[in-house]
């Protein structure tokens, strides 16, 4: 094996362990993947021989995969029936949709190196007693097609237990019947842990206690994934959670477990499980803290191997150890094209993460979104639990403002309802400015 050390050094998130086995992955599906050998395709370097020929193979998307399903992205001689092979749809709508295959095992390796970051989570969700999960969010984030809220419960498992529990296409606007219904099958599955989208899952929970059912989840672990979990829903779960673990993590359904948060709050990545990059400047490594696209590569995939894969996913990605003793890195998920906000006076796009900061944990705020049109206007729309908004709302525009700065016409305004997203997501950030930090061009 090659010595990496300098290079680990200087690129937060390198492994070389990891690095090796993505070379093996490619070199891997260009002898057996047909969309890797598809004429006309850049082959990449003929040898790889360090990460200066590795920089040279070519990126891939989600287009490249949704494209070439199944036949073009499977191993030649590997079939979607056999067993122990998933097959997942990712949430999200139009060009962000894409189905995967991917051996069972090899999600369970993945998100048992990830939990690593977080032992008493790790030991609520691979101890539990049922092994079975459940998962709640809309039918568009669900991944599979059996999210319907009108098909039975039996349909809605799926093979390895895991129970979709029944939404809407916008959870803050599901019935109280329907949450009651939600509520009861969850008990009825005894889970071990649940996975969950913040927002809703906290809109649940608040109704339900109006109604006058305040149990907790019965379960030993909620894990928050889908959407960034902002204060005002953490809150709220928190409030009702009872005993169980709470803790937010990252997933993919093209790969699974990416991220988690340790029990001090701060996020790992996975460098172990998949050969992370995170780039800018149309391939740059991202120096330490820098804002950048994360690119994953397999590792150890012989079914259909993803290859310096385009995430979407934005992050910035730290070299610094963590007090919680996880030698897994530090990293922060800012979200995705369209949901940072850019603003004139800053040097880089805002995430949902300061946004949220600014916002705080406001008791008397049940939901909130930060919206951007023009790059000197933001708007907060914000559903109260008051009568009278006037403090709150002084409150929110002070700490956005202090955020934004003053070049920005901020205004602010109560609404009963937020509509979710397309896809089902009630985003807490939204922009019409688009950031793609690996798109960019390095200045002159």
């Amino acid at each position: 094996m090659a010595d990496h050390s300098v290079l680990q050094r200087r690129r937060p998130a390198f492994d070389a362990d990891a690095f090796e086995g993505a070379v093996a992955d490619f070199e891997f599906a260009r002898a057996r993947v047909p969309f890797f050998r598809r004429e006309g395709r850049d082959q990449g370097p003929a040898r790889i021989d360090g990460p200066a020929d590795w920089a040279r193979v070519p990126l891939t998307r989600r287009a490249d995969y949704r494209a070439d399903f199944p036949r073009g992205v499977l191993a030649r001689g590997r079939t979607l029936g056999e067993p122990g092979t998933l097959v997942r749809g990712s949430g999200g709508v139009g060009d962000d949709r894409v189905t995967t295959a991917v051996r069972a095992v090899l999600l369970a390796a993945r998100r048992a190196v990830t939990l690593a970051a977080h032992p008493p989570l790790r030991d609520a969700i691979l101890g539990g007693a049922s092994g079975r999960s459940a998962r709640y969010t809309a039918p568009e984030c669900s991944g599979v097609e059996c999210a319907s809220p009108y098909t039975p419960m039996e349909q809605r498992t799926l093979d390895d237990g895991t129970l979709v529990l029944p939404s809407t296409p916008d959870p803050l606007a599901a019935p109280d019947a329907l949450l009651g219904r939600a509520a009861d099958e969850l008990r009825a599955h005894a889970p071990a842990w649940l996975e969950a989208d913040a927002t809703p899952l906290a809109f649940l929970l608040r109704r339900l206690a109006a109604t006058g059912r305040r149990e907790a989840p019965p379960v030993g672990a909620i894990v928050l994934t889908y959407t960034p979990a902002t204060r005002v829903a953490r809150r709220r779960i928190a409030e009702h959670c009872g005993t169980a673990v709470v803790a937010e993590a990252v997933t993919m359904s093209e790969f699974g477990w990416l991220a988690v948060e340790c029990p001090l709050g701060l996020t790992h990545l996975n460098n172990r499980s998949y050969f992370v990059e995170p780039l800018v400047d149309g391939g740059r490594p991202a120096a330490p803290g820098e804002l950048a696209e994360l690119v994953v590569t397999s590792v150890g995939d012989r079914l259909s191997p993803h290859i310096r894969y385009r995430t979407g996913d934005l992050c910035r990605v730290w070299d610094d150890p963590c007090a919680c003793g996880s030698d897994l890195p530090l990293c922060r998920f800012e979200g995705r094209s369209g949901t940072l906000l850019t603003v004139p006076g800053r040097p880089a796009p805002i995430g949902a993460w300061d946004v949220d900061r600014a916002v705080g944990d406001c008791p008397e705020l049940d939901a909130y979104q930060v919206g951007q049109h023009r790059e000197d206007e933001v708007r907060v729309e914000y559903v109260p639990n008051v009568k009278d908004t006037r403090a709150l709302e002084d409150g929110l525009v002070e700490r956005l403002r202090a955020l934004l700065g003053g070049r920005v016409r901020l205004t602010a305004s109560a609404v009963r309802y937020l509509p979710a997203g397309p896809d089902g997501r009630l985003r807490p950030c939204v922009s019409d400015l688009p950031v793609r930090p690996l798109d960019q061009e390095s200045p002159a």
